[in-house]
């Protein structure tokens, strides 16, 4: 999905994260929670905490796998993130581009997303906001990093992609 150099990974490491993050998920249990609560709020909470802990979690095994022992510098952070979208975001689900704009901004702009494509088909309306927001949030926690991440478009508002940029 990224148009952006980024740190080199072997083929090899790749597949050990996939193997470790596959993207294959089970969300049946939002919807049997907000069953079992009477109301989306609390699904809805678990749904996107999941998702930022998740991250955090994918995050820290690609900083592993890299090598890596000091905090990235904002250039190195977008990097980082434009690997994370390679690594644990399949090209067989997702379709889209991460575009540089500048050195330390990226532009992510999503067409295809199966959680979208998910949300839709078991008619989670009580999904306020969309994983992919709290997952990049938990590869930001692991870096330690608070960049300005800004949702431009959302196929959710009628938009044709999702678009964010963020400012790292």
């Amino acid at each position: 999905m990224s148009q952006v150099s980024s740190p080199e990974l072997s083929a090899a490491a790749i597949e050990d994260l996939r193997r470790r993050f596959p993207y294959q998920q089970d969300e049946r249990w939002v919807a049997e929670q907000a069953r079992k609560a009477g109301s989306w709020v609390e699904a809805n909470r678990a749904f996107l905490a999941w998702h930022r802990e998740r991250g955090a979690a994918e995050m820290k095994a690609l900083i592993e796998a890299l090598g890596l022992t000091t905090a990235p510098s904002a250039a190195q952070a977008a990097d980082l993130v434009a690997l994370a979208y390679d690594v644990f975001m399949p090209p067989e689900e997702y379709r889209g581009t991460i575009v540089r704009v500048d050195d330390t901004r990226l532009r992510i702009v999503v067409g295809v997303c199966p959680m979208y494509g998910k949300i839709e088909a078991a008619e989670w309306h009580g999904v306020t906001a969309c994983g992919s927001w709290h997952h990049r949030r938990g590869w930001y926690d692991a870096m330690g990093i608070d960049p300005e991440d800004s949702l431009i478009a959302e196929q959710k508002w009628g938009d044709a992609a999702c678009i964010a940029e963020v400012e790292f």
